[in-house]
């Protein structure tokens, strides 16, 4: 088959440069480009039995975190899935999904696995406002294309918190109300007046579901984001699709719990790493200037609910400590030893960075983490700063090569594979409340999904992909949107699952 990346173009100039900036993505493309999407995902689905640290521990994580928010079956659904398939997906943020990208890339995991439940542990250190926009709505109208790209403002932005919490992290935003709600309908309709069908789609979710008795009752957010992804995905499916159940969670709610465990079992990984002062020094070494380690072990959390960046210090002869950095909260210190740390974390003041999270469920317990095109660089990276550390400190040391045998390089994102089709007759993204209001996704859209390319899916999303990895890079050229669009449809040619206008 011809590569569709062979005529000049728009798309050819963007996938270039994207892929001289994301390797992972290049590598993808270069091996896989042909392969269908399923396939290319179930080829990510790898993992050894064994571990550095027992799985039984997260087990029992997942059954303690689920069973209040998604019942006692889920939970035991989930907690053997985890023992039996050890492969989750890493790639998404924290909030309920409206983000097309991500939405449809958890479509493309929960359609090659053969689990009863699709495990998600996504990141919760992210503000409201965050390219993803837990905030609120993020709503794809194809009437509104042309008008809202030029401007930069498409998907349309329907906020539910309001704006004095948008910088507020996710794991720290308390839950939605019913007057949040009743100002939501309210844009709903004002941003959907001329699309009643997109318009009654958004409707009926926040109706039905953001005002379900145990959605309003819930903690916090983060909770009620766990049962609403699971209400919006069981939506997204007709009646004549069997998909699994999706358990979408908060990873550092899950780190946090493990860390209950970990911080009191000196032969923990992270007891190994954290309370030996060299070793602390070298891993702290390593692992500067690695994405995702813009703060050491932990983030703190202010006030506001907003996430302060911690460093490393240690005085001659005395305990290692984490204290904010570049002035940020002056007086925030934590002793880096297990009764403050735990403390901390149970008071709310400290949430595990990526790198902890990724510590304790990847790299001690072996679970394979399906990421975006950032995480499959550098979570690598991140493994072998944690065997540098431990080899320079330990030596040769066979207990740490489960540590290594962790595979740690799945990429799955930079995909999609339903699109709407504009009045202008180009391809653009459909989120969640497109498909919905489409009619949700049959056994022979399913089947469609299943046979993209992966060069395909990648053309597919290419309009937030380039809009993620370009920004700020340089100036896009105007109307590059609509062009863009246009030569998607040309390119993909009914390839995708496609909402028609």
């Amino acid at each position: 088959m011809e590569s569709l990346l062979s005529e000049s173009s728009l798309t050819n100039s963007l996938l270039t440069k994207i892929r001289a900036r994301l390797p992972v993505v290049d590598g993808a493309l270069q091996t896989h480009a042909g392969v269908p999407v399923c396939d290319y995902t179930r080829s990510g689905f790898r993992f050894f039995q064994s571990s550095f640290q027992p799985r039984q521990d997260l087990a029992d994580v997942l059954r303690s975190y689920v069973s209040p928010l998604l019942g006692e079956a889920v939970a035991a659904a989930v907690s053997a899935d985890i023992l039996n398939h050890p492969v989750a997906l890493t790639a998404n943020h924290h909030g309920v999904d409206y983000f097309a990208q991500s939405v449809q890339g958890t479509l493309l995991f929960g359609l090659s696995t053969g689990a009863a439940t699709l495990p998600v542990f996504a990141c919760a250190n992210i503000p409201l406002n965050n390219l993803t926009y837990p905030r609120g709505m993020l709503l794809y109208p194809e009437a509104k294309f042309a008008e809202s790209a030029a401007s930069g403002a498409f998907p349309l932005k329907i906020p539910l918190f309001p704006d004095r919490l948008k910088r507020t992290i996710v794991a720290r935003t308390p839950a939605l109300d019913a007057n949040m709600l009743q100002n939501a309908q309210k844009r709903v309709r004002a941003a959907c007046s001329d699309d009643s069908r997109l318009a009654e789609a958004a409707l009926s979710l926040l109706r039905d579901d953001y005002e379900a008795e145990a959605v309003m009752s819930a903690a916090d957010y983060s909770d009620q984001a766990v049962m609403l992804n699971q209400r919006l995905w069981r939506r997204l499916f007709a009646a004549n699709v069997s998909a699994p159940t999706l358990v979408y969670l908060e990873m550092e709610k899950i780190a946090t719990m493990l860390l209950e465990y970990d911080l009191a079992n000196p032969d923990s990984l992270a007891s190994i790493l954290f309370f030996e002062q060299p070793l602390l020094q070298a891993l702290d070494a390593e692992l500067k200037g690695i994405n995702g380690s813009g703060t050491f072990l932990f983030w703190g959390v202010d006030d506001a609910g907003r996430r302060v960046s911690l460093g490393l210090t240690a005085e001659d002869g005395g305990a290692a400590t984490l204290r904010a950095v570049d002035g940020q909260q002056s007086d925030y210190a934590v002793p880096l030893t297990a009764g403050p740390l735990l403390q901390e974390l149970r008071s709310g003041r400290l949430l595990p960075s990526l790198f902890t999270n990724f510590l304790v469920i990847a790299l001690a317990r072996g679970v394979t983490c399906a990421g975006g095109y950032y995480q499959a660089s550098y979570l690598p990276r991140m493994q072998r700063s944690v065997l540098n550390a431990l080899q320079r400190h330990f030596g040769e040391d066979a207990r740490f090569q489960a540590i290594a045998r962790a595979f740690t390089g799945f990429y799955l994102s930079g995909m999609q594979t339903v699109v709407t089709r504009t009045r202008d007759d180009g391809y653009v993204p459909a989120g969640p409340v497109e498909i919905l209001a489409a009619g949700g996704l049959d056994a022979s859209a399913v089947a469609r999904i299943r046979a993209m390319t992966v060069e395909q899916a990648h053309i597919a999303s290419l309009l937030e992909t380039a809009a993620d990895v370009m920004s700020g890079q340089e100036t896009m050229p105007e109307g590059w949107t609509t062009t863009l669009a246009g030569e998607c449809r040309r390119r993909l040619a009914g390839a995708p699952v496609t909402i028609e206008a």
